[in-house]
């Protein structure tokens, strides 16, 4: 009888397995049918993940994790804290929504075959399935509002090398996090949320969740290319967040002045010194219902132009062909152009000193990869839809080579930053030889250094013996200097990379210049040899001798006479070597 029992127990059990996995199969089919019913199944691309036996075997893990903990923590004391992490983990976890990604597809087919004009172009659809209901949890929080008409996309001009819109709601997030955080079993852990609000309180006079309110709603960011006054590349960035009642710009003036570095005004925050780069103007400037955080207020007319004639990156053929079939209505759009990798190397190209390397080839290691990608809502998921040059495979592809691309771009900066302090070391090396022939000189002299400027002055140093060294007066950094002949006993103006001040007196002042970097050798650093024998180096911001020594003045107590001659000699050089 008892035998009888045990296997109709285990026909039971067969039965009740074997049912559960038809139905599991029949659950399958079903997710398998909605997902890809929103996808492409004869394109290049096609996948398909089911969730829901991940996600049995994650909390199955789980589970075990208090007894591996035991394991391996055997006294009971050490175990509390393991224990406790994992109990605020698991509440955690469990409010992102995760678990609510019933399963995802993705796919791609080709749209357009390559021409003349234009390459080949793909449409990929990402698609998200979460069921008929509305999912919970944090993460589907930031999939904010419904599908409305993506305006943001009339205002980008045609230069336009990057372009985002998304919305958000953080105040609602923040709301979700602290019920959160109450509920964790961890009294020291249940107050955070309350101690932060009352700190940004007593910070800034705002309440936080008011503040995090404000920030609700839609934000937009917009790089693009431009010139400078000189027609050299530029580039222009502009962030667009909300400003709801004015409380994040409040918030924004309360850490601004406590920089010293801003400036605050009624409704802009500027820096207190103009930066060295003649477009890079930024500003965060404010109007009744956003916050624009600019890198030159010229793209905040760019912009506005552009919205008014409609005449924008929208209107041009390229974007057209790029765009074709996809809605302009969604909650989020992306746009990058492939050009944005060389718009950013030329600019660096641009201000970097002369002889640097040229790293276009960098561009040249990334594909054609315009893409512009409309996220929007569904009744049972979110949808994601791509048009771009690459597929799916060839995206997951460049995806994985990026990293590696990205370390050895990392390295080469790195390398040459290597070699050119190398070479500023050499440099300091060259001035020190000179100053040491300089009190040489002046040790033999009654203590006078060489009448006569630049060449002129250091000639003397060749002429009697104490540096004949030509290469001693060449920088290793020049590209546009060099040497003279070897067996020369002339020093040349177009053969010395130092400017040399000629006539003063040992003793005039430990700080009083005695050599420095000529100013029109576009090297980022200038080194300056002083009177005491030592070289330091100054950014090299200077365009002509008087500004550097009225910067050196501000620095130095220089005896007054020692001050007006070193003006007097400052005008001298500034006019010898055409500096103005």
């Amino acid at each position: 009888m008892r035998f009888l029992n045990a296997v109709l127990v285990v026909i039971t059990v067969i039965f009740f397995g074997f049912s559960a996995q038809a139905g599991d199969k029949k659950d399958d089919r079903k997710l398998f049918d909605k997902v890809s019913s929103k996808l492409e199944k004869e394109g290049s691309y096609f996948n398909f993940q089911s969730n829901k036996y991940l996600f049995r075997a994650v909390e199955h893990t789980y589970l075990q994790i208090p007894e591996a903990i035991k394991i391996i923590v055997p006294d009971q004391q050490q175990q509390m804290m393991p224990l406790i992490v994992y109990n605020c983990l698991k509440p955690i976890v469990k409010s992102l929504g995760i678990d609510e990604m019933l399963a995802a597809g993705a796919s791609s087919i080709l749209i357009a075959e390559k021409t003349d004009k234009n390459l080949a172009l793909f449409r990929s659809k990402q698609f998200i399935y979460h069921g008929d209901k509305p999912p919970k949890g944090l993460i589907w929080d930031f999939a904010a509002g419904n599908n409305a008409e993506l305006s943001s996309l009339a205002s980008l001009p045609k230069e336009t090398l990057f372009a985002c819109t998304s919305k958000s709601v953080p105040g609602k997030a923040w709301k979700k996090i602290k019920i959160i955080i109450s509920k964790l079993p961890l009294p020291t852990i249940q107050g955070l949320a309350m101690i932060a609000e009352q700190r940004f309180f007593k910070k800034f006079k705002v309440k936080l969740p008011d503040f995090l309110d404000s920030l609700s709603g839609s934000c937009s960011s917009i790089l693009m290319s431009a010139k400078d006054k000189d027609g050299k590349p530029a580039l222009y960035a502009m962030l667009k967040i909300p400003n709801k009642n004015n409380l994040v710009f409040k918030v924004l003036s309360e850490i601004a002045k406590s920089q010293p570095a801003l400036q605050v005004l009624p409704d802009e925050i500027i820096p207190a010194k103009p930066p060295t780069l003649s477009w890079l103007k930024p500003v965060i400037r404010r109007d009744d219902k956003n916050i624009y955080i600019v890198s030159n207020a010229k793209i905040l007319d760019i912009v506005k132009k552009t919205t008014a004639s409609k005449d924008g990156l929208i209107s041009t053929p390229e974007f057209k062909y790029l765009s074709q079939g996809i809605s302009r209505k969604g909650i989020a759009f992306f746009y990058f152009n492939s050009n944005s990798i060389k718009a950013i190397i030329d600019v660096v190209r641009a201000n970097a000193p002369e002889g640097d390397k040229d790293w276009s080839v960098l561009a040249k290691l990334i594909p054609p990869s315009d893409l512009f990608l409309v996220v929007s809502k569904e009744k049972d998921g979110i949808m994601g839809i791509m048009n771009s040059p690459m597929d799916i495979p060839l995206l997951i592809t460049y995806s994985s080579v990026m990293p590696s691309i990205v370390q050895v771009a990392k390295l080469l900066p790195i390398l040459s930053q290597s070699r050119t302090k190398a070479r500023r070391i050499s440099c300091m090396s060259n001035l020190k030889q000179i100053g040491l022939a300089l009190k040489m000189y002046a040790m033999d002299h009654k203590d006078k250094y060489p009448t006569g400027n630049n060449a002129a002055g250091l000639n003397k140093l060749i002429k009697e013996d104490y540096l004949t060294d030509l290469s001693v007066y060449v920088c290793p950094n020049s590209k546009t200097v060099k040497a003279g002949a070897k067996d020369c006993k002339n020093l040349k103006e177009a053969n010395s990379s130092y400017i040399y001040i000629g006539d003063f007196v040992e003793g005039d002042g430990a700080r009083v210049p005695v050599a420095f970097d000529k100013l029109d050798s576009k090297k980022r650093i200038i080194n300056i040899l002083y009177q005491d024998g030592h070289v330091g180096a100054l950014p090299n911001r200077f365009r002509n001798c008087k500004e550097l020594i009225k910067y050196l003045a501000r620095t130095s107590s220089f005896k007054p006479a020692i001050l007006k001659k070193l003006q007097e000699k400052a005008e001298q050089i500034d006019k010898e070597l055409g500096y103005k």
